[in-house]
């Protein structure tokens, strides 16, 4: 099958794979801090994104990075702690109604708690403690999720495409106290390059060029592996103090050089590939390349029997 996946409607692009395809064999483009479009402290380092979740999902997003603290019994979004002006039910209830017109695909949500929001005090910025109860944020979160939970996906083991369509597929992180989905510590079920602070490099293209390259040596990684663990690529970067090496400038240089790399490596298994600034106009070229990279999958080369392989880390430690 031949899909031209830059006219290919991004809403349903799952709709044509075999149900017995293990997640862990398909490329999956994501989004980092997925809903840090807009923060209250109105700095630019805290941003990484533009557009909504629907947006996102449309656009062929099937990986959320949501950061979440809890505040007054109501889970937030939040990035480094700065608010985003968004709320946790406000999100389910985005992926819930786009699985309900596209019961084809599948969202993966990451669920970490942020320990701390930062406030501006006297102009200048502090840190303010939030709640940082696990029992207290897991509770609320447990809440949050009680009218959607028929749509989640809560086992510690990696799924056939057939057992996720329509569903979103939990991942916890730290704050998951009931430790309900797949484990994001877990080094069997997730192989994962995320460095991110480019501090104390000298210059911004050092700090860029060296991105890439660790980007590119976990792609490798990932065609190569021989092992069941879904891999993850983040291309984010910043310099944390360092107010020049902003998540913008990383994205607007390596987006377009991720692109260029796919499209000399066009098929293959990348893992998950999580994206700042995905719906600019560079990122959702990168998106079309991710999901090509899939086309092996669609031609019958990868047999079945390498698709299907499952794990669970629940299993395997018993």
């Amino acid at each position: 099958m031949n899909i031209n996946w830059d006219t290919y409607p991004k809403s349903s692009w799952l709709k044509n794979f075999d149900d017995y395809i293990c997640l862990n064999k398909i490329t999956i483009p994501g989004t980092h801090e997925s809903c840090s479009s807009k923060n209250r402290l109105k700095i630019n380092m805290f941003n990484c994104q533009i557009g909504d979740i629907s947006s996102q999902l449309e656009a062929g997003i099937r990986y959320l990075d949501l950061r979440c603290h809890l505040d007054k019994g109501i889970i937030g979004l939040s990035h480094g702690g700065a608010d985003m002006y968004a709320k946790l039910d406000k999100v389910l209830e985005d992926c819930y109604n786009f699985l309900l017109k596209n019961q084809s695909e599948f969202i993966f949500i990451k669920i970490k708690k942020e320990k701390n929001k930062l406030t501006k005090i006297g102009g200048k910025m502090g840190l303010g403690t939030l709640d940082t109860s696990n029992s207290k944020f897991d509770a609320a979160f447990q809440n949050c999720i009680k009218k959607f939970k028929s749509i989640f996906y809560l086992k510690n083991e990696i799924p056939f495409l057939k057992d996720v369509r329509g569903k979103i597929i939990l991942i916890y992180d730290k704050g998951i106290e009931s430790k309900i989905g797949l484990d994001w510590s877990s080094k069997e079920l997730f192989n994962k390059q995320g460095e991110w602070n480019f501090q104390n490099y000298l210059s911004i293209t050092d700090s860029q060029q060296t991105k890439l390259k660790l980007v590119i040596e976990h792609f490798k990684k990932a065609k190569d592996s021989t092992n069941s663990a879904i891999y993850v690529n983040a291309l984010n970067a910043s310099g944390s103090l360092d107010l020049r090496k902003t998540p913008e400038s990383f994205a607007d240089y390596l987006n377009p050089k991720v692109a260029d790399y796919l499209d000399k490596n066009p098929q293959g298994y990348y893992g998950i590939i999580n994206i700042d600034f995905a719906l600019k106009d560079h990122g959702i070229k990168l998106i079309n390349k991710i999901i090509r990279a899939n086309n092996f999958l669609l031609s019958g080369s990868l047999k079945r029997r390498n698709a299907v392989k499952r794990i669970s880390s629940r299993n395997t430690a018993g």
